[in-house]
């Protein structure tokens, strides 16, 4: 296994810790799912191993398809149809936030 050190954005950084946080995983091993996953689909590769494709197999080889899809979502953004990412992880705290304090009363 090899050792990369990457620098990223804080926002990232911060989505990256609250998701292993969630999910009980290092960070290390989430940003090494998402780096497989996202090659897979670059490089074209049928499905990426371990935690599956999240649904991106579909694009598997066809740099056309991801494209036009990245092209819809960029569109959305545009138009103003997308919820930010810090009001989306404001929430997600809230009701993680929410489920530890009835577990606990």
């Amino acid at each position: 296994m090899a050792f990369v050190n990457v620098e990223l954005p804080d926002v990232v950084a911060e989505a990256l810790k609250r998701l292993a946080a969630a999910e009980g995983r290092t960070v290390e091993a989430i940003a090494a799912d998402a780096l497989r996953d996202g090659l897979a689909v670059h490089l074209g590769a049928a499905q990426p191993e371990a935690n599956g494709d999240h649904g991106f197999a579909a694009f598997a080889g066809d740099g056309a398809a991801l494209r036009a899809y990245i092209a819809e979502g960029e569109a959305d953004v545009a138009a103003g149809n997308v919820i930010p990412a810090d009001a989306v992880f404001a929430e997600l705290d809230d009701i993680i936030a929410g489920a530890f304090s009835q577990k606990a009363g």
